[in-house]
């Protein structure tokens, strides 16, 4: 589905791979325009969040310093 003018997208739950994460944010700023998305995650969700925060990064989007210090996944 290809929903156009979206300018925000909400995680409620957190993706469960970096390439999921990729697609659901991809659904925002798209066609040259920005857009803002905001996860949700709990304590549980903190091993995944290095890989997902790894992608941010490479995107040239800036990450918070505790989600880049957190354990990579075993």
């Amino acid at each position: 589905i290809d929903f156009k003018g979206v300018n925000m997208v909400i995680n409620y739950d957190l993706p469960t791979s970096a390439v999921e994460y990729i697609h659901r944010i991809g659904r925002t700023g798209r066609a040259g325009h920005t857009g803002k998305a905001v996860t949700f995650f709990t304590e549980d969700d903190k091993p995944l969040l290095r890989s997902i925060a790894n992608v941010i990064q490479r995107a040239g989007c800036p990450v918070p310093d505790y989600i880049k210090h957190l354990p990579r996944l075993q």
